[in-house]
């Protein structure tokens, strides 16, 4: 049962550990900034403690050497070198803390109390000690390979002075800290690091302290932006974003808000766009088909109450006036749905290849029979080299067919027009131009408004074709541009890509 306890309370603080939460995150932060921190601490202790003490010890025994030199030469009057090892011998039972040896420069040997050894050893840390008068911000130092029984690993400091001995020049060295002593500055090394240890664990746990403490202050900034933030879209400001991308739950939660937050503006801007278009819609329909309504009205009340003494030329001339008013009223509330649906964005243009050529000639056949009853002609000029459009065939073909229309509905009898494609680095310049009667200036910001009527329209005209064929033109992606001037007629243009 424990085993089965601990187990899973391991299993969930490794997933506490391992999974970007905020709590483990300011675990980590705390737990690594901590470790660095004791880290670089101990570092530079364990580089300056040993550089303090040895510098403290041998500025202190500076002048060591040269009073032992005196207590050689002149208490014991020793004026050998055997001489001088016994007497190293009985110094240093007396005073452990230190080696004695002597150094001869010119025979290259290096004498202990009990032992002479050939070897070749650096004097300019001698020199400099002489030299320095006992003024030195760093200690100088002799590592420990020539001389037995001393740790390898470690530099000693040391006190020196000259001394004659049977006519010849040697150096005096004492080594602080030396072979006897050694287990002792184990010792005395051991009950530094236990004091280091316990300074250590205090600066880790102070300065976990104060990361926790910092961590603590920048949390409640980041709640307090999230509150206004909402507090602001809750009245209405539906564009504030959070956009927090840290991988935290106040992270996760603020990515899922922006999410949010712009579905609803979406949803709202859509809503309110089809508001718009209702009440548009709601206006025309009261506006425009209030006419035709009331002359199919007034023809039918009139066959009613008039009938019997009608001829049967005028009840016939009052019924096509009430289909013509049908018909009309029928083909503007069909236009004004369609036009309400292509803004409304519900039927956005499925592209692919269109026969450039097979559409304008599916385009004039179907206006044949219009064009034949004005007396008009439709001339396609287009080479016979075939082009695809990247287009929507239906949308495309209803847009030509309006403007198509709408030049011949405005061409005098006998008038000539020109449906012509232009191509040109990877596109198609359509354009449809009548011989009409042109259309003022004053007149030409205004022709794709809904129903717009101009000065010089002929009774057919002020319906929705060049506002749809506008709007399909704008959702390929191009724009519908009109020239025109009195009495030189209207082109109407535009362009798409070619495939």
């Amino acid at each position: 049962m424990q085993t089965s306890i601990l187990k899973n309370a391991l299993r969930a603080s490794y997933r506490f550990l391992t999974v970007q939460t905020l709590g483990a995150r300011f675990f980590w932060i705390i737990v690594s900034t901590s470790l660095l921190s004791a880290v670089l601490y101990g570092l530079v202790v364990a580089k300056f403690w040993g550089q303090f003490v040895d510098g403290a010890t041998q500025k202190v025994n500076y002048g060591l050497a040269r009073e032992l030199a005196e207590l050689v030469k002149g208490t014991y009057g020793a004026d050998s070198v055997r001489e001088a090892q016994e007497v190293f011998s009985e110094i240093a039972d007396l005073f452990p803390g230190f080696d004695l040896y002597l150094y001869s420069d010119s025979e290259k040997n290096l004498i202990s109390s009990s032992r002479v050894r050939s070897i070749a050893l650096d004097t300019g840390p001698l020199r400099a000690f002489l030299a320095s008068d006992g003024k030195f911000e760093r200690p100088i130092t002799l590592p420990a390979k020539p001389f037995p029984h001393l740790q390898r690993w470690e530099r000693y400091p040391f006190s020196t002075a000259p001394i004659e001995l049977g006519g010849k020049e040697y150096y005096l060295i004492a080594i602080l800290g030396g072979s006897r002593n050694v287990k002792a500055r184990a010792a005395s090394s051991g009950q530094h690091l236990s004091v280091f240890a316990y300074y250590l664990l205090a600066s880790v746990m102070f300065t976990g302290c104060v990361l926790l403490l910092l961590v603590l202050a920048v949390l409640p900034s980041r709640l307090r932006r999230m509150s206004l933030i909402l507090k602001e879209f809750e009245k209405g400001d539906y564009s504030r974003r959070i956009k927090d991308s840290s991988s935290d739950e106040l992270g996760m939660y603020a990515r899922s808000f922006d999410t949010m937050a712009e579905t609803i503006e979406r949803t709202m801007e859509d809503l309110t766009t089809q508001n718009n278009l209702r009440r548009t819609l709601v206006a025309d329909v009261s506006h425009e088909l209030r006419r035709p309504l009331t002359v199919l009205n007034l023809s039918l009340e009139t066959l009613i109450e008039e009938n019997a003494r009608m001829s049967e030329k005028e009840r016939k001339r009052h019924l096509d006036q009430a289909l013509a008013c049908g018909e009309n009223l029928s083909r503007k509330i069909s236009d004004l749905f369609e036009l309400s649906r292509l803004e409304a964005r519900t039927s956005l243009p499925q592209l692919h290849r269109v026969d450039g050529i097979e559409l304008l000639t599916e385009v004039v056949r179907n206006l044949d029979a219009l064009a034949k009853e004005k007396h008009v002609s439709v001339e396609i000029a287009v080479d016979t080299t075939p082009f695809l459009l990247n287009a929507d065939e239906v949308l495309l073909e209803q847009a030509l067919s309006n403007l198509l229309e709408n030049a011949i509905k405005h061409s005098p009898r006998g008038a000539g027009i020109i449906l012509s494609v232009k191509r040109q680095f990877g596109k198609a310049y359509i354009s449809v131009q009548d011989a009409g009667a042109g259309i003022p200036e004053a007149d030409l910001p205004r022709i794709f408004k809904r129903f717009f009527k101009g000065s010089t329209s002929n009774p057919e005209g002020g319906g929705l074709g060049l506002a749809i064929a506008k709007r399909i033109v704008e959702l390929h992606g191009s724009t519908l541009v009109v020239n025109s001037s009195l009495g030189s007629g209207s082109t109407l243009s535009f362009c798409l890509d070619e495939c």
